[in-house]
């Protein structure tokens, strides 16, 4: 579990950005939760753009 407290926005920006451009099948995602992840991410970060990011 993400703890919001814990949450560097650069840094998650940083994060996201570097996984979108590895095009990683969302197969991949899936099994090995990083998909999940990410989405907990996106959902405990204040930053609205941040959390729209594709």
């Amino acid at each position: 579990m993400i703890n919001k407290s814990e949450i560097n926005e650069s840094t998650a920006r940083t994060l996201l950005i570097r996984l979108e451009e590895l095009h990683v099948p969302l197969m991949v995602l899936q099994r090995t939760g990083i998909g999940k992840t990410v989405n907990e991410l996106r959902r405990t970060i204040t930053n609205e753009n941040l959390a729209r990011m594709n």
